[in-house]
């Protein structure tokens, strides 16, 4: 379904989401009178993000349902059993971002789940007047436990919620096409 994976890249682009948070994510998750997601299966456990007016309209073309995952991977195996484990729809994905890639014509080449995180990262880094801070926490990433200034660091969710929106207009701006900056030794 081309509403689903055009979904599917604009959440994993303007979130920064790991591949395993967002096959993972639930509809009980989105929070969308406060405008946040929780995610429950980040490297640090449990935390929320804000979500940006453009991940929240992805989310809502999709027609949230009161329970279960927002891109379930339920198929049924060669002996006929009822699978969820994802792998399906993660094929389906992949051909999605390289769809995708191709009628936005960039080289698909090394574009992977991680690309969208790193790109994610690199692009908020770039906008100006984000702090290290804010990207740390909207990468959710841990603070080193070497860097006093990070456990004094506070990053406000309107601060947050700043950045992404700057980085809805970056990313997709009026042309609707996600732009991958160049990353040296990156790969997918």
């Amino acid at each position: 379904c081309p509403e689903e994976h055009r979904a599917f890249i604009t959440i994993l682009a303007l979130t920064g989401l790991r591949k395993s948070e967002i096959f993972r994510l639930s509809w009980d998750w989105c929070d969308f009178e406060k405008g946040r997601l929780l995610i429950k299966v980040a490297k640090r456990g449990e935390n929320e993000m804000p979500m940006s007016a453009r991940v929240r309209e992805a989310l809502l073309s999709l027609g949230p349902r009161a329970e279960g995952r927002v891109f379930p991977g339920s198929f049924r195996d060669k002996s006929g059993k009822e699978r969820c484990d994802g792998t399906k729809l993660i094929t389906n994905k992949r051909h999605a971002i390289a769809n995708a890639l191709a009628a936005a014509k960039v080289d698909p080449v090394g574009v992977a789940y991680h690309t969208f995180r790193r790109t994610f990262v690199t692009l908020v880094e770039a906008l100006p007047g984000v702090s290290y801070g804010v990207v740390r926490a909207l990468a959710r990433h841990s603070a080193s436990s070497h860097d006093m200034t990070e456990r004094y660091l506070y990053v406000s969710e309107d601060r947050l919620r700043l950045a992404l929106e700057q980085l809805d207009e970056q990313v997709l701006g009026p042309s609707n096409v996600i732009l991958f900056p160049q990353v040296q030794g990156a790969r997918g």
